[in-house]
């Protein structure tokens, strides 16, 4: 280094060797000092970008968790909407579904017990009601001597022919109710659709040793739960079975 500068200024400078070794010292220090400072805001540089990471990271979580409470609130109804339409679907295909009766266990519980005439009429230009009024029909063959069923016509009342036996009022209410009232039935809705009386405005006892006990009886344990009827010109010795259209 000392001859370069010999050489380049043609004579020997006697501070060559120091000259030399403060330029050293000082390169050194210089790319010490730059070194320190660019590691130095390098750490900051990580501090800062951790921190802004953490922050957004925060944010995004908060937001996840708002979107997921979001969404687990729309499972939630729509699991509930499901379900009521479900309920809703089961409601009306037990509605399209005909009527049963179990016939052994109709017959069995009406094995033995007191026998009477009985009517049975059922709901006009109803196909259902028509096969399940045929159907008790059928339960009914070992007990009792039942009629073919037969529509429910306005003439079963006999207040059509005898129009002088009630007032003008209740004639034509009686005429534009629903038929199974015509025929007799006191109670509405029904639960089944099915209702027994004979000529006794209240209904007796449920009483097996007497038919009307004996024939209600029989329709619970075959899995109908029928309702009361009246027919006042019906004799004592004979129920009425008005089954009307499916509840």
């Amino acid at each position: 280094m000392a001859d370069r500068v010999n050489r380049l200024f043609g004579k020997k400078c006697k501070r060559t060797k120091q000259i030399v070794v403060v330029i050293v010292v000082r390169i050194t220090t210089t790319r010490k000092m730059s070194w320190e400072i660019v590691y130095s805001w390098s750490q900051i540089f990580v501090v800062v970008f951790a921190g802004l990471a953490l922050v957004s990271g925060l944010v995004v979580n908060k937001r996840q968790a708002k979107q997921l409470v979001e969404l687990e609130t729309k499972l939630e109804q729509q699991r509930e909407v499901t379900a009521k339409a479900e309920v809703r679907l089961e409601e009306i295909r037990q509605k399209q579904e005909p009527r049963t009766l179990d016939i052994e266990a109709f017959r069995s519980a009406l094995k033995d017990k007191p026998k009477c005439d009985v009517q049975i009429v059922y709901q006009p230009n109803d196909n259902e009601a028509y096969l399940f009024a045929n159907a008790i029909m059928l339960g009914l063959h070992d007990w009792a001597r039942p009629s073919v069923p037969a529509e429910i016509l306005e003439s079963l009342d006999p207040r059509k022919d005898k129009p002088e036996e009630a007032t003008k009022f209740l004639n034509k209410y009686f005429l534009t109710s629903p038929a199974v009232v015509r025929a007799g039935a006191t109670s509405l809705p029904s639960r089944s659709g099915v209702f027994v009386g004979g000529n006794k405005e209240i209904p007796p006892p449920i009483d097996e040793t007497t038919p009307y006990g004996a024939l209600i009886t029989a329709f619970k344990a075959a899995g109908i739960d029928v309702d009361p009827a009246h027919v006042p010109y019906l004799p004592d010795n004979k129920l009425r079975i008005i089954v009307g259209p499916k509840p």
